[in-house]
């Protein structure tokens, strides 16, 4: 563990990034447990490792005590995502990951300005993974789902505030 003295508006940052990676790995999670389509596995797989190193990264800097209290409500909520974007197909799939990603590297970047050294180098890193990400599952989409990104990022941004506050 990092020690390294936040403001106040830096812990509730840094509280919204736990529960957004907390989120991401679940949502890996996921689409594995129910995932056949060996591309589709290769895929979660592959983005899953790098959301673990990120979780672990975020979790380095914030002790137990200033992480979101709905930690599992995030648990839940990605899985659920996870398993619903599989339901939904290959398509649906990359286009919920692409727009989920899309809002993370945005959320990232207004976080920039916060944070100095180690920290803002680590969430710059994490926005390039994040962003690879994005590009990665909209490469393999064919079609977009307005409606559905759209319900996505209002459902991140929601999570953000809830998590930022507690």
């Amino acid at each position: 563990m990092l020690k390294i003295d936040f403001s106040p508006q830096q812990l509730s940052l840094l509280r919204s990034d736990h529960a957004g990676e907390l989120g991401a790995v679940n949502i890996y999670k996921g689409i594995l447990w129910c995932a056949r389509d060996p591309a589709v596995v290769a895929f979660a797989n592959c983005h899953l490792e790098v959301e673990s190193k990120h979780l672990a990264s975020v979790e380095s800097l914030l002790i137990p005590k200033h992480r979101s209290t709905f930690s599992p409500l995030w648990v839940v909520a990605g899985r659920a995502l996870g398993l619903m974007a599989v339901v939904g197909g290959k398509n649906f799939l990359f286009s919920t990951i692409a727009s989920v990603e899309e809002f993370v590297v945005e959320h990232y970047k207004q976080q920039l300005p916060f944070f100095s050294g180690t920290v803002q180098d680590l969430l710059k890193e994490m926005m390039v993974d994040e962003n690879t990400h994005r590009e990665d599952a909209a490469h393999r989409s064919s079609r977009r789902h307005m409606l559905w990104e759209i319900l996505i990022k209002k459902g991140c941004g929601l999570a953000v505030s809830a998590s930022s506050k507690c």
